[in-house]
């Protein structure tokens, strides 16, 4: 943000803009603001996906890297009633889905009680 008595700017990184404003010398483009930045940890972003999606009888849970000791996946359906629980080891594990009911379900990925990613699940009968 920047200020000098007369005029002020702000502004934000990735702000998608809806219009352009002209009037003579002057432009203004106005857009959405952010009102917080994340600037993380310094640690690498751990991506956790499941496939395949939609699924018949498991999803495989994969992780761009090895997923931290006491890393767990939760299934629960859509009313948040808790499924099962898994450990996951290392970047693969296998989550069955078999005597599930076609549905949505929620995979929740923790570690220590952080969710690090939830994904939706689709499971199907063909």
């Amino acid at each position: 943000q920047y200020a000098n008595g007369a005029h002020s700017l702000s502004f934000t990184t990735g702000e998608a803009f809806i219009s352009t404003l002209a009037s003579g010398s002057y432009l203004l483009t106005q857009g959405f603001q952010q009102p917080w930045v994340s600037l993380g940890t310094g640690e690498p972003r751990i991506d956790v996906t499941a496939y395949p999606n939609p699924a018949t009888d498991f999803v495989q849970v994969a992780a761009n890297s090895p997923l931290p000791p006491n890393s767990v996946a939760r299934l629960f359906d859509l009313n948040m009633a808790f499924i099962r629980e898994d450990r996951l080891n290392g970047a693969r594990t296998r989550i069955p889905l078999s005597g599930l009911p076609p549905g949505i379900y929620l995979l929740n990925i923790s570690n220590n009680g952080e969710t690090l990613e939830t994904i939706k699940v689709v499971k199907v009968v063909i």
